[in-house]
């Protein structure tokens, strides 16, 4: 009776504690930075990076549901973006480039998008901001569906955005020379 019980706590148990990361995610992430790209951009100018998703072969379908920051502190004074798209097999094109590029990225829409089993995808973010200054987004937080089972990953890895040369003394505007 006993061990019977037992077995009926655990699912309740891993229901409570909420999604895993699952199959799409990156084991260990914590929402502290690992890596990130970033650049200097003019106000309202995106810089943008790609999110690649581990699918692992023969899951199920997995479908996008959102993205946003893993700390929504880290994403005041910006205005973000997500997509999705599929990747090649030899690799993500997008590891930093300036600009909000649908149509040349192959870009699609994220909430609903499907990652078949073996195929390979990413996650598409561009940031932007009106007001001069630096921004920096630690961390990631995906969610999507492997059938009717709801996954959260955490992806450590970070958007830096620098927006106009004043605040970025590194960075010179191409438009300026």
């Amino acid at each position: 009776m006993k061990r019977w019980l037992g077995l009926a706590v655990i699912p309740l148990l891993l229901t409570a504690c909420g999604p895993t990361a699952g199959p799409l995610g990156r084991p260990g992430s914590t929402g502290k930075t690992g890596s990130w790209s970033g650049g200097g951009v003019r106000s309202g100018q995106f810089f943008v990076t790609a999110l690649p998703l581990a699918q692992r072969p023969r899951n199920k379908p997995a479908v996008l549901l959102s993205a946003r920051p893993f700390k929504a502190s880290d994403a005041r004074g910006l205005t973000i973006r997500y997509a999705a798209v599929k990747a090649p097999s030899y690799g993500m094109s997008i590891g930093g480039a300036r600009g909000w590029k649908p149509k040349a990225w192959g870009l699609r829409t994220l909430p609903g998008f499907v990652v078949g089993p073996d195929e390979r995808a990413a996650v598409v973010v561009g940031a932007t901001s009106s007001r001069p200054g630096h921004y920096f987004i630690r961390s990631f937080v995906i969610e999507y569906l492997i059938g009717s089972r709801h996954y959260r990953a955490i992806f450590d890895q970070g958007l830096e955005v620098c927006v106009g040369a004043d605040h970025c003394p590194s960075w010179t505007d191409p438009a300026k020379g």
